[in-house]
């Protein structure tokens, strides 16, 4: 047999061959891949490096709700002109000695809503004050935006309407602060050791790129410092390479375990299985398209979606997924019930499709997408008659395509931001950059903006309902397929260790 394999998994060994097998007293995970950048504010970089580096205003704590951080509180006043201040403490300090301030926040979110930096989660920001206006173009002076700072300590956030999950929000790292001064002097190397400033329990001390990632305990943070003194993150980007890593004591902490071994692996002791707020979805494209590369109808995808029994999803997965029946997870307020219905679906399709031949699926490359994607072609095929060939695709390919030009049908989700059904929600919504088949409804926007303002559980998980209605009943605009919780392993060595529903964890609380 012939087996490919890629010069980072050389490039890997080797260098696991020189620093994992010296004698070490540091805790030591794996990172899957090195994106090679760490700028946080364009969002896909390595969150559980970036997440030991910096505070941001808030913390997740460990359901996902807000927690002080950079900010020591914060308040909320109604009205016509909704606000959030943010009150930031004192003793916060960058690494390099300066003050956390309340414009380096500005600086940040700036950078985020610039069209120009074009970050694909410039809608994080979308309910300050004009900051959708400034996004589009429409609005050109920043100024205009919603942000105050009021000397360096207050932070002030004028809100286009209440916005109640903001300060949780304001958790996620592309939301974190940044130094422009730094960004002006070293320009796209401001985030190499030697260069970066940070605010979190660790400064990054050596990056070999590729290969590794060495932290360090900031002796300026502002909280109780990290319980140890380095941690280190080993880029390992073979499943079953990081799997014989932990076995040899090499590795602490691992997730996405290989496929495979899933089943054998839930029985040791060092096995850990923790509710998270990603969910996996299909999503079509609603604009482009040609003659041979057509778009599915309304009807069509109805019956696509209804020939999918998901229930059966963790039968063949097993790593303890969650079959979706909405976009929303159940603990936010979602639907449970699946929607399966494989006669109406077989109806809907003779009826009303006009495509002929066979279709593409698109995803991509994970070893638990293969069944995944393998089953659903099994079911078009047995429901409805349908014959679709799957095509796999390399990662940063993959999210590249989708974001300039989408196929009609691929592989999707949502990994939470915070802990609110209107993160999910909002990421169908017309004016969101991570909506890849440019879904657009003006009824759906203003129903997933209303789940946005409404504090009381009751009258939120109504207004959720609606939402998802029009959204995947009636529109079937997506495919909910399920909801996964996060596998890891982690040695029995190291206490301290907690894994939070947004995938988050801070290693400053680990020790041995």
């Amino acid at each position: 047999m012939f087996i490919r394999v890629s010069r980072r998994f050389f490039t890997t060994i080797l260098a696991l061959g020189v620093v994992a097998f010296s004698a070490r007293a540091e805790f030591r995970f794996r990172v899957s891949e090195d994106r090679g950048t760490l700028d946080w504010s364009y969002g896909e970089v390595n969150q559980d490096v970036v997440l030991q580096l910096m505070d941001g205003l808030t913390r997740a704590g460990q359901k996902g709700e807000a927690m002080p951080a950079v900010a020591a509180r914060w308040r909320f006043s109604g009205g016509k002109n909704p606000e959030w201040v943010f009150e930031l403490r004192k003793d916060a300090r960058w690494s390099d000695g300066e003050s956390v301030c309340a414009q380096h926040f500005i600086d940040a979110w700036a950078r985020v809503l610039s069209p120009r930096f074009a970050s694909p989660y410039a809608h994080y920001l979308f309910d300050v004050k004009n900051a959708e206006g400034f996004h589009a173009g429409r609005i050109k002076d920043f100024t205009n935006v919603g942000l105050r700072a009021e000397g360096c300590l207050r932070l002030r956030v004028a809100l286009e309407r209440p916005a109640v999950f903001f300060p949780a929000l304001a958790s996620s790292w592309v939301l974190f602060p940044v130094r422009t001064d730094l960004i002006a002097k070293h320009g796209m190397a401001w985030t190499r050791a030697e260069n970066l400033a940070v605010t979190g329990p660790y400064v990054l001390e050596r990056w070999d790129r590729d290969t590794r990632f060495v932290l360090r305990r900031n002796p300026r943070y502002w909280g109780a410092p990290a319980k140890e003194e380095r941690l280190e993150g080993v880029v390992v980007s073979d499943d079953a390479t990081a799997l014989m890593l932990f076995k040899k004591g090499k590795l602490d902490w691992i997730r996405d375990l290989p496929f495979l071994e899933k089943k054998n692996l839930s029985k040791l002791p060092e096995y850990r299985l923790s509710p998270a707020f990603v969910e996996y979805h299909l999503g079509f494209r609603f604009s482009g398209g040609s003659a041979g590369d057509a778009n599915f109808t309304r009807e069509e995808r109805c019956a696509l979606s209804l020939a999918l029994d998901t229930r059966e999803i963790p039968k063949f997965l097993g790593g303890g997924e969650i079959p979706a029946g909405s976009l929303v997870p159940e603990q936010l307020g979602g639907r449970k019930t699946p929607r399966f219905d494989p006669a109406r679906a077989k109806a809907l399709w003779r009826s009303a499709s006009r495509l002929v031949g066979s279709h593409r699926l698109e995803f991509y490359a994970k070893d638990v997408h293969i069944p995944l994607m393998e089953w659903i072609q099994q079911q078009w095929k047995k429901n409805l008659g349908v014959e679709v060939k799957l095509a796999r695709t390399e990662g940063k390919t993959y999210w590249a395509r989708l974001q300039s030009s989408p196929p009609p049908l691929f592989l999707s989700g949502v990994t939470a931001a915070c802990a609110h059904p209107f993160n999910f929600l909002s990421e169908l919504m017309s004016s969101t950059s991570a909506n890849w088949g440019r879904f657009s409804s003006k009824k759906y926007d203003e129903l997933a903006l209303k789940t946005a303002a409404i504090r009381e559980d009751a009258a939120r998980a109504n207004a959720v309902a609606a939402a998802e209605k029009l959204l995947v009943d009636e529109e079937c605009a997506v495919i909910p397929l399920y909801f996964r919780q996060t596998a890891s392993l982690v040695s029995g060595r190291w206490q301290g260790f907690f894994m939070n529903p947004l995938a988050r964890v801070n290693l400053k609380d680990v020790y041995r």
